[in-house]
Formats: structure tokens, sequence, C-alpha cells
């Protein structure tokens, strides 16, 4: 989830969890599931079709009295490489080729507002994923995980090929800070975007956060809501007082020290017109924290993605622990 219309940190952090909540009302009403969550902390239903999981995201937007597209848009990790078998994609009921994939992603586009799409196509996709990144250009970014594995020589390849514009940046799935900071350097030559993520079973240490701030990620990605990891690790920067959150609606407690300004979507070619990328884009680079989400479900994962701009952390002075 993206809360978009939020204007803190907190706020963001709020609707989350309001979004959270209704979504789990919703999983036990309509299949008699209650709050079991996946290895990411999303919830985990027994959706028949992708499109139920979206349709099911975008109603608990409306229930939770928020409008989507609006005040909070979806982001979405594929995972295509999971049902990628014999140069064709299983999904739902459907035996799809490259092409019939790239077009059923611009059809979630289309129909929900979604405006971050990672790994759309399998990581041996190669020859696709500059007709994908094309596809989305203007509505959505085009981000690698399983594609480029932070890995330097990959992403050159991919940087050649137009195959994405955004980079999921693991340190422990390159291996070291050397490399990792090598990843980094390519993908910001390239003016792609770099999202900072940890990883599933990562400890509670804050170090990613630390991380994300000095090497002035413009996002940040961590677990669920459902997780009081998000709190006490990934968004603990510098906290004061208590600091908890989750899908009883807790909110999290930001240290004021971390004084910082959210970017906002803006326009983009005129009235009636917006490039909806421009919600991770901002004249100053932002550091931008997100959770993993509400849904785990079909290899989907919704995020939560908070902006705030980078030069006011810690009193504006850039810095990596």
């Amino acid at each position: 989830m993206i809360p978009m219309s939020a204007q803190t940190v907190d706020e963001s952090l709020v609707m989350t969890s309001d979004v959270y909540r209704m979504a789990a009302g919703l999983v036990f009403k309509k299949y008699g599931m209650r709050l079991l969550t996946a290895d990411e902390g999303g919830l985990a239903p027994p959706f028949k079709t992708v499109e139920e999981m979206f349709s099911l995201a975008v109603e608990s937007i409306e229930r939770a009295g928020y409008t989507p597209g609006k005040d909070v848009f979806l982001g979405v990790d594929v995972a295509s490489t999971h049902f990628y078998k014999g140069n064709r994609y299983e999904l739902d009921s459907s035996i799809l080729d490259s092409d019939a994939m790239i077009k059923t992603i611009a059809g979630w586009l289309d129909r929900f507002p979604v405006v971050s799409v990672e790994d759309g196509l399998s990581e041996d996709d190669w020859n696709h994923w500059p007709k994908l990144c094309q596809a989305n250009a203007g509505k959505a970014l085009t981000l690698g995980d399983d594609l480029l594995c932070t890995n330097p020589e990959r992403i050159r390849r991919a940087v050649e090929a137009g195959a994405c514009d955004a980079l999921l940046l693991k340190v422990n799935q390159i291996g070291t800070l050397t490399e990792a900071l090598a990843a980094y350097g390519q993908a910001r030559s390239a003016g792609w975007s770099v999202t900072l993520s940890v990883r599933s079973g990562e400890t509670e240490d804050d170090w990613a956060a630390d991380l994300a701030v000095g090497w002035q990620a413009d996002q940040f990605a961590s677990r669920s809501g459902s997780r009081n990891t998000i709190a006490s690790s990934r968004l603990r920067r510098r906290t004061n007082g208590d600091s908890r959150t989750g899908p009883s609606g807790s909110r999290i407690r930001v240290s004021p020290r971390l004084n910082a300004p959210f970017r906002h979507f803006t326009s983009h070619g005129g009235p009636g017109m917006f490039d909806r990328r421009e919600i991770f884009r901002a004249p100053s680079p932002p550091v931008l924290a997100c959770c993993q989400g509400v849904f785990d479900g079909l290899s989907l994962i919704g995020r939560t993605f908070l902006r705030f701009g980078r030069d006011q952390c810690e009193g504006g002075h850039r810095h990596s622990e």
C-alpha cells in the first residue's frame, strides 16, 4: 500500500493499519480465515485469482475510509519466476506467453491503482523485460529483484537493455557492502530509483534503516504492519518514547529528530494527464520507508510507502552507520 495523502510517517502507518484491519475483517468474512500471516506478515487467504486479491485490497482501502488511487495506491511483487515453466507463465487458470503476461500486467495498471511492479517477468526472460518496462512507462516503476539480485553484472546488462527503471537492493543478496554499493552506484548512474530492502529471516537489528538513510535510497522495504519489527527495528530511527505498531492500530512514534517532510504525487503532462511514477520522484531524491503490506497471496506482495526528504534526516546531515 502507498498512503499518498498522509502528511507524516505516523499518519502513513495509521492509514496502513486502518486498511490492514479492514482487510483482516474481510478475509474472515469472505474466507472464514482468522488472522494468520504469511512469511512477510501479509494476510494469505485462498484467492482464486490475482484480480480477486486486487479487488479485496481496493475494497479494504474504501472500507477504511480512503479513496483508492487518491489517498492510497498499490505496489505489487509479482514474483513471476515462481510460476514460469517452459517459457510460459502459469497464472490463475491460464498459460501465458511473455507478451500475454505483459498485457496482463498492463490490465492491472489500467484497472487498479498500481504504481510499482516488481519482477513482472521471470529472471530468465531477459528478452521481454525491455517491452515490460516500456509498457509500464508513465504508469508504474519496473522494479528488478530476482532479475538483478543486487549483482553489478546483471544490473549492467539490464541498464544496457533498458529492462528496468528501479533496483531492489538487498545487501545480503550480493554478500558484501562493497558489492552492494557498486550495484547502488550503477543504478544511480542509470537514473534508476533504488529501494533498499531487508530479506526474509532478518533479525530485528536496525542496520538497514541506517543504510537506507546513509545511502539516500528512494525507498525502504520492510515487513508488514502486523509485525512489531516495523517499530522495533526498521523505522526506529532515534525513537523517543513508545515505539510500536500492528493490526491493532497502535501508532508508531518516530523521533522528532527525523523531522522530514513527505514528498507527494504531482501532476505531469497537463490537465487530466499524469505520470504515476512521479509518486517516486522529487527535486531532492527522497528517502522512502515501506513495509511489506496486506497480502502475500498468489506470489503477490503489497507494500506501504512512506516518503520523507533525505536532507531533513538527522538535522540535515547525511550519515551512514
